[in-house]
């Protein structure tokens, strides 16, 4: 089987070559193809790697249940892993073995920050523009009963009435990154100082993780829009020689982190799939 995946990777290398002089035709599809050999090729280097674990990854849709049965099965019911407050502050974790309870946090990166205050920005003109238009229809209705000398009542437009009338505009990117902005305004923390970190956590047990990592993962975390993966270590045989990968959900609404999921199933060996 090694041979056969060092064969593939061979063919690959040399098709990737053969792509270079339509690099400046078509980048996008060149790009595509690049990305996936590239992810072909760790997810082969992973399964041939000597004394690797076994792979299982539970998929489905965010809050789909996903955390509370790994909790319900691994930890008997103690809340170990994250259970998002919100489809966008799921996050993408692994547990594995070790001696001692601990967990690595990983932070959007600067470019992944950068991009979420730009769909935030963008999420605010559409709201503004929906505003501006309520409000010269509700003074296009004043005229009309003015005009037809009929009765005026005032609508109040509210922050709901104006989100719905800009929903056909907006889209879960948008939407996703409005709330982990806002959220991050809200904790009052120096956003730069964390972005592309990771942040170690250290316990003597499960149960006591699972109260640290709250500030991390949850609802009213102080760090948790700033997560996107966490790596959790448990003092546990029976994960010894197995890693479980807990996603986000497969209609996650951050894209960067969905990327990242989707990278991470590639290289998986059995997937559960929750419905």
């Amino acid at each position: 089987m090694q041979n056969v995946f060092q064969q593939t990777i061979e063919q690959l290398t040399e098709t990737k070559e053969l792509l270079t002089p339509l690099q400046e035709d078509f980048p996008q599809l060149v790009d595509e193809f690049t990305t996936e050999c590239k992810t072909f090729t760790l997810a082969a280097e992973k399964k041939n790697a000597e004394g690797r674990v076994l792979s299982i990854s539970m998929v489905g849709r965010v809050k789909s249940g996903k955390s509370s049965l790994l909790n319900a099965l691994l930890f008997e019911g103690t809340n170990v892993l994250p259970q998002a407050a919100t489809p966008m502050t799921a996050a993408l974790t692994y547990i594995r073995y070790a001696p001692e309870c601990r967990a690595d946090i990983d932070f959007f990166s600067s470019e992944e920050w950068e991009n979420f205050l730009e769909q935030d920005r963008k999420y605010q003109f559409i709201l503004q523009q929906a505003k501006l238009k309520l409000e010269e229809l509700e003074r296009q209705e004043e005229e009309r009963c003015r005009r037809l000398r009929k009765p005026y009542r005032k609508r109040q437009i509210t922050k709901e009435i104006i989100v719905k009338e800009a929903e056909k505009e907006l889209n879960e990117n948008f939407t996703a990154a409005h709330e982990l902005v806002t959220m991050a305004q809200k904790s009052g923390l120096k956003v730069e100082q964390y972005l592309g970190k990771t942040d170690s956590v250290i316990a003597a047990s499960p149960e006591e993780l699972a109260g640290k990592m709250e500030d991390y993962v949850g609802a009213n975390g102080k760090f948790t829009p700033l997560v996107c993966s966490s790596v959790i270590y448990i003092n546990d045989e029976r994960l010894n020689g197995y890693e479980i990968i807990d996603t986000p959900g497969t209609n996650d609404p951050i894209i960067s982190r969905g990327r990242k999921t989707n990278r991470s199933l590639a290289q998986t060996d059995v997937v559960f799939a929750l419905s």
